[in-house]
C-alpha cells in the first residue's frame, strides 16, 4: 500500500500557524521516523509527503526529508500561484525529482476556489509543467474545482479527502462530485473520513459514491497522518479501510491502495506488478 497523504512538520520552522494549543495532539514535531514507527507491521510501504504550510521554505524542508528517507516516495509542495514569479518558482522546484504536485493553501470559507482572475496565470504555468494540482477544498468548492478542471484539461487534479463532506453535506455533495468526476483529469483521495464523522456508515456512503462516479482507477487511499490522530489511530483507519474495500476484487483493492497513486505521482520505480495480499492491521 502507498499512503498518498501524510504530513511532516518541525515546529521550530515557525510556519505552522494553524497548529495551535487547541490542537494538542498535533503540537509537536512529526518526522519520518514517527511515520515509520506507525506503519511498522502494516502493508504500507511509503507515502506522499504533502505540504502543511504556505511557504516555499516548507516545500524545501520536505524535499530535504525526501532525500534522506526512502519512506517518502514523493512530495506535494506549495508555490504562490498568484505571484509574478510563479513560473520561475515552478521551474526551479521542478528540478527536484521528488516534487510531484503543488497544493495551494487558501481560505476555505468563501465559495470561490482558485478563481481564474486571481490564479489563472499560475494554473496555466502549473499546467505547462510536469507537476499536478492537489485540491484542498470543502464541499461547497466542488463545482469550482470542476470549472478549473475544464479550463485546464491538461492539468491532473486530485481532490484531497473527497472534499470533506459531513453527513449534512452529503446529498448536495453527491450531485456535485458526480459532475466533477465527469472531468477525466480529476482524481480523488479516500482519506480524511474520520474527520468528517465518527460514523462508519457515513464513510461507506461516501466511498460507495466515489467508487460509482470515479471508479477504482481514479481513487487513491491515504491517511492524513498525523491530523488523523485527532480522530483515529493509524491502525484503526487501516481497519476501516479494509471494511470499505471488502466487496472489491483484489485488482480493484490494489488499484486504490497502490496503483492509482503510483500512476498519478509517476512513481515509475514502483511499477512492477505485485499481487494484492491484503491489508495488515
Amino acid at each position: 500500500m502507498i499512503d498518498s497523504h501524510v504530513h511532516f512538520w518541525q515546529l521550530a520552522l515557525g510556519d505552522y500557524k494553524w497548529i495551535t494549543q487547541a490542537r494538542p495532539k498535533l503540537k509537536r514535531d512529526f518526522l519520518p521516523q514517527d511515520f515509520r514507527d506507525g506503519m511498522t507491521g502494516t502493508s504500507v510501504i511509503g507515502c506522499i509527503a504533502v505540504q502543511a504550510a504556505p511557504t516555499i521554505a516548507e516545500t524545501e524542508f520536505l524535499l530535504d526529508l525526501a532525500k534522506n528517507n526512502d519512506c517518502i516516495l514523493g512530495v506535494t509542495g506549495w508555490v504562490d500561484l498568484t505571484s509574478q514569479d510563479v513560473t520561475k518558482d515552478i521551474e526551479r522546484l521542478s528540478q527536484h525529482a521528488a516534487l510531484k504536485a503543488i497544493r495551494p493553501m487558501i481560505d476555505l470559507k468563501p465559495s470561490t476556489w482558485l478563481s481564474a482572475a486571481e490564479f489563472g496565470s499560475g494554473l496555466a504555468a502549473l499546467s505547462a509543467s510536469r507537476l499536478h494540482l492537489e485540491a484542498l477544498a470543502s464541499p461547497h468548492h466542488v463545482k469550482a474545482i470542476a470549472q478549473v478542471a475544464k479550463e485546464h484539461p491538461g492539468l491532473k487534479i486530485v481532490v484531497n479527502h473527497a472534499a470533506k463532506p459531513t453527513p449534512e453535506d452529503l446529498t448536495r455533495w453527491q450531485g456535485d462530485i458526480s459532475e466533477l468526476a465527469a472531468c477525466d483529469n480529476v482524481f480523488c483521495k479516500v482519506s480524511g473520513f474520520t474527520q468528517q464523522s465518527p460514523d462508519y456508515n457515513h464513510y461507506l456512503r461516501v466511498f460507495e459514491t466515489l467508487l460509482d462516479v470515479f471508479g477504482p482507477h481514479r481513487l487513491m487511499w491515504g491517511s492524513d497522518y498525523p491530523v488523523l490522530l485527532e480522530t483515529s489511530g493509524y491502525m484503526d483507519w487501516l481497519g476501516q479501510t479494509d471494511r470499505l474495500l471488502d466487496a472489491l476484487t483484489a485488482d480493484e483493492r490494489l488499484q486504490i491502495t497502490r496503483l492509482t497513486a503510483t500512476n498519478f505521482y509517476d512513481l515509475s520505480h514502483l511499477q512492477k506488478p505485485i499481487p494484492f495480499e491484503g491489508i495488515n492491521v
